[in-house]
């Protein structure tokens, strides 16, 4: 089903509800390199959330660099220090999104939580996949999520996407993102985008979640961020998305055992 009431606020790429067919999805997503699912969560979770993620947030350095933007604070180690997020992170709806795309099974790149305080600048375009050095007709490798904890607006550092760059370099049109809370932009690794400028007088806080294939090493090393000790007590879905995974029975073994084998025995030496 179409979520038709967004789209005043951004034409040109599609918004959807979560009963959404897999085929409009793939559609939009071929054609744009984007689409948005539309309030994902609800308001009393979504205030829960925000409600958790505050101290970590307040906490938080500001940017060092114009690309981190310097009035912009991150978290990049989410997952090792909330459980908070983890439905947000295995969202079946996004995870078949995601392996919609890509080929193959995958894990998590960088995951980073993200407040544009006002009066940042708007950050580079650029393209998250441009990290590897894969030529430009390669499949595609990387398929990423944006969750708006807050309301994504022109005025508050809404991300701005150019729509078609995926599959278009000439592609140059800019567009804002506009997104009620609690939705999420899923977005192609190849797509020109970037953090709009914050000209209100409120932050706005997103969370941005990367799949990469497993083939490829992540931006983020979660199996140390997140640490043998947690990763054991957590579903197997999310230890493999983490980076405890194989692609096969010679890649990426740990002291010649699989990744779910050897933490289990080193939560049963404790």
């Amino acid at each position: 089903m179409h979520d038709a009431s967004w789209q005043h606020d951004c034409v040109s790429i599609s918004s959807f509800a979560l009963d959404a067919s897999p085929a409009d999805l793939h559609e939009a997503f071929s054609s744009d390199g984007a689409f948005v699912l539309s309030e994902v969560l609800n308001g009393d979770r979504l205030a829960g959330l925000q409600e958790t993620l505050r101290p970590l947030i307040t906490n938080a350095p500001l940017g060092t660099n114009s690309f981190d933007g310097f009035k912009t604070r991150r978290v990049f180690d989410p997952l090792a220090r909330t459980r908070a997020l983890d439905d947000l992170v295995l969202s079946p709806v996004v995870q078949r999104a995601v392996q919609d795309v890509l080929t193959g099974a995958y894990q998590f790149g960088m995951t980073v939580l993200s407040e544009v305080q006002p009066g940042e600048a708007a950050q580079k375009l650029h393209r998250d996949a441009g990290v590897y050095p894969l030529p430009a007709d390669f499949p595609e490798v990387m398929v990423n999520t944006i969750w708006a904890l807050d309301a994504f607006t022109p005025a508050n550092g809404a991300t701005v996407i150019v729509a078609g760059s995926h599959r278009d370099p000439s592609a140059r049109d800019q567009e804002p993102v506009v997104m009620s809370p609690g939705s999420v932009l899923v977005y192609s690794g190849r797509l020109l985008h970037k953090a709009g400028a914050n000209s209100s007088s409120a932050p706005r806080l997103g969370l941005i979640v990367e799949h990469v294939v497993r083939w490829l090493r992540p931006a983020e090393c979660h199996p140390l961020a997140v640490g043998p000790s947690l990763a054991a007590t957590l579903p197997a879905t999310l230890q493999e998305l983490l980076g405890f995974n194989q692609t096969s029975g010679f890649f990426g073994f740990i002291a010649g055992q699989s990744p779910s084998e050897w933490l289990a025995s080193s939560r049963s030496l404790g």
